[in-house]
């Protein structure tokens, strides 16, 4: 989205393309958040709940740490990338709610 260059220190990755914002860590807060998000409400007791919210939470964290070890992004690209799949999933879910609640409200009368 934004012209910034990557750190010229990679660890193995040859890679041109824009580094602002991290695409990996937006798609990993959207996919592990919709997965964690699907998968809570069916878990049968809190303890498998908070298994599934830690070990989502922990994932999202090693890909936003990874791509900032091995140097293809700066750290402030992968904290937009956590802010942009945050306000995305916010804003799907949101949706999601909305519209389950109407269907229920129709089902209702």
């Amino acid at each position: 989205m934004i012209n910034r260059p990557r750190p010229t220190d990679q660890l193995g990755i040859v890679v041109t393309d824009n580094s602002f914002p991290s695409g990996h860590t937006i798609s990993s807060m959207i996919c592990y958040g919709f997965l964690a998000y699907l998968l809570v409400p069916k878990m049968p007791s809190l303890f498998w709940k908070w298994v599934i919210v830690i070990a989502s939470i922990l994932t999202m964290a090693f890909v936003g740490f990874s791509r900032v070890f091995l140097g293809g992004h700066y750290l402030t690209d992968v904290i937009a990338g956590y802010a942009l799949g945050l306000a995305w999933g916010a804003l799907v879910f949101t949706l999601i709610e909305r519209i389950s609640f109407r269907r229920k409200a129709h089902r209702v009368t």
